[in-house]
């Protein structure tokens, strides 16, 4: 199971002590982390026999770099990128939002950026970009908008790029357009996912404190895995939940145990 965690030691031992085995690196700020956060980092992690599999590139406020930003500006990612063999061996994911439509991506000045991502990924097997939907209240993109950009990213820059579903943000946008079931737009995005942000939220998910929530609704959070596991067995959950305290995280440990305990109700039901 995967938890959300700062460079931080305090933190990494948090979640490294409740059983967390991967790692996603959560950054708020443009600036890398020092040789002693790394070195910290890396024995923690030797330590409990865990890795690091994901950064997720700078949230400052309620703003998380965007797949066009990164395409406009490619030297962010690419100072990122040079570090994630500092960070962690083996594959490591970067992740961005999608902000935009794939017209305001192609009217963008891009091709630079594309040119020099596509050679990123080419050079570096075991980086991946995933690309994770955002809420329509902080940006009016549909699940729509972003088939049409993975599609095309994928085929115009690297078939490493996946997407990343955050159900909170999809919660938040059913909730929003009054829709009761699950957009039809996951069949199409859901063999192109690599891993799943899991939490929940209150009604539109804002403001914050009603933002990456654990599921009190055990059978919400059945469905979901049920229809993830349907058309996408593969992939892998990080619980991106909110704590009181991120260096005591009681909400992640119940997250783990219901996710336990679905997974205890499918191997009981296949046997």
């Amino acid at each position: 199971m995967q938890a959300k965690s700062k460079i931080d030691a305090a933190q990494l031992r948090d979640k490294l002590e409740r059983g967390a085995k991967e790692i996603e690196i959560h950054t708020d700020s443009h600036i890398l982390p020092t040789e002693r956060q790394i070195a910290e980092a890396r024995a923690l992690l030797n330590e409990y026999d865990a890795k690091i599999v994901a950064i997720h590139l700078p949230i400052i406020g309620n703003r998380a770099t965007s797949l066009l930003d990164i395409l406009t500006n490619p030297e962010d990612i690419i100072r990122w990128a040079i570090h994630v063999p500092l960070i962690t061996d083996g594959i490591c994911s970067l992740v961005v939002h999608n902000n935009n439509t794939l017209k305001e991506i192609l009217a963008s000045p891009i091709s630079r950026g594309t040119s020099h991502i596509k050679f990123l990924m080419r050079t570096n097997p075991n980086l991946r970009i995933e690309v994770e939907n955002t809420m329509q209240l902080h940006h009016p993109i549909t699940l729509s908008d972003t088939v049409e950009v993975l599609t095309w990213a994928r085929e115009a820059i690297s078939s490493n790029i996946y997407w990343l579903l955050d159900t909170c943000h999809m919660y938040s946008d059913m909730y929003t357009n009054n829709q009761p079931h699950y957009p039809t737009e996951l069949h199409a995005l859901l063999p192109m996912t690599n891993r799943v942000h899991l939490s929940d939220c209150i009604d539109s998910g804002i403001p914050e404190c009603n933002h990456g929530k654990v599921f009190t609704n055990k059978d919400k959070l059945h469905k979901i895995l049920d229809h993830i596991y349907s058309i996408n067995p593969n992939t892998k959950y990080c619980f991106e939940v909110q704590e009181e305290d991120y260096t005591s995280s009681n909400n992640y440990s119940t997250m783990c145990e219901l996710f336990t305990n679905y997974k205890t109700k499918e191997t009981r039901q296949c046997n």
